[in-house]
């Protein structure tokens, strides 16, 4: 089965650090894994995108990643007679709004709902999304729900006396209970809130340690609230040295205040679950899901800072519980590798690889 890959964003550059960058490679590698030959357009001109799909002559699908400029290749599969998949991980229009204050384009959305109404396949990461989509003239029976997987290659549990030693490189005392935070800081983090439940928990008495991993302003945001001994900051790592740096943490904490965004499914989430982290989520989209309502991690109010540094200082307390959860976290995880996602969307874009 010979499929086109194509996403449009400027923003997400082959080898990239984003996120996005991240799920599209893995995508595209397990993909192939599953026997499809696989051609990657990333391409923000639709011309010259659509030129490159000539160029390849017969394809078997299209798989689109959804961008403001999603509509042309949907447009060009239909009159050629290709399938065409569209996967969207979050509401674009609905962001640049709120978040640049533009209008919602309904002459754009026109053209979005002849190639969402036309799609064989609508993969969205979450079921919020699901709403969008069918707004937007997805058929249901075309949709599926696709959050993002984990490459179990690489995010796994340390063996004992590695894991020992990343510790000892952080300066992590054997009692510490190390938090991660692994990404880009964007404000949605809310990375002042995750500092202050910390620094609830270390005045009841929790030898708790933020260690911070990517790119962000870390110590300003931390600033005042939590102490020097209290926090960890790495630079920007390469995928198998973040999964060292998280193996050597204990918990995985996403801290939001505001229920607006309930659309995400984070990378990192699964990523430290699978290493066998202990996560704990605000009740928001499907983030109690992935915990499986409490059975695989602990779940908070979001916004309510009492509950979050309550969660902390249980699992602080609680070697045994913690390791329960840690194990039921990682069996979970293990469950969502991105070959699932890819056998899927092969069958659903037309047939096995």
């Amino acid at each position: 089965m010979r499929v086109a890959f194509v996403h449009q964003d400027p923003g997400i550059r082959p080898g990239g650090e984003k996120g996005a960058a991240v799920h599209v490679a893995r995508l595209c590698e397990a993909l192939a894994r599953q026997g499809a030959e696989v051609v990657r357009i990333e391409e923000p001109d639709p011309d010259v995108a659509i030129a490159r799909l000539e160029e390849l002559g017969s394809l078997d699908a299209i798989h689109e990643r959804f961008s403001l400029g999603t509509g042309p290749i949907a447009a060009w599969a239909r009159s050629r007679g290709v399938p065409h998949g569209l996967e969207v991980n979050s509401p674009l229009d609905l962001e640049e709004a709120r978040y640049r204050g533009s209008e919602v384009d309904e002459t754009r959305r026109a053209a979005w709902r002849a190639a969402f109404s036309s799609a064989r396949l609508v993969s969205v990461v979450s079921r919020p999304l699901l709403t969008y989509v069918e707004e937007l003239g997805a058929r249901v029976d075309a949709t599926r729900v696709h959050s993002n997987g984990v490459d179990l290659g690489v995010f796994a549990p340390l063996d004992p006396s590695r894991r020992n030693a990343e510790r000892a490189e952080l300066a992590l005392d054997p009692d510490d209970l190390a938090l991660v935070f692994h990404g880009r800081l964007r404000p949605w983090h809310d990375l002042p809130l995750l500092a202050r439940a910390i620094a609830r928990s270390r005045e009841a008495g929790a030898r708790i340690v933020l260690v911070c991993v990517g790119k962000g302003e870390f110590a300003e945001a931390c600033a005042g609230v939590l102490p020097e001994e209290a926090l960890r900051i790495v630079g920007w790592c390469a995928p198998e040295d973040v999964a060292r740096r998280v193996g050597a943490c204990d918990v995985l904490a996403l801290a939001h205040s505001s229920r607006e965004a309930a659309w995400f499914s984070p990378l990192k989430l699964r990523e430290a679950m699978a290493m066998g982290l202990v996560p704990v989520v605000p009740e928001l989209g499907d983030l109690p899901l992935v915990v499986l309502g409490g059975h695989a991690g602990l779940l908070y109010a979001p916004g309510d800072e009492a509950a979050l540094a309550a969660s902390l200082q249980g699992l602080a307390a609680d070697a045994d519980g913690r390791q329960e959860l840690a194990e039921a976290a990682r069996t979970e995880a293990a469950r969502h590798g991105w070959d699932w996602i890819a056998r899927d969307v092969l069958e659903r874009l037309g047939g096995e690889a």
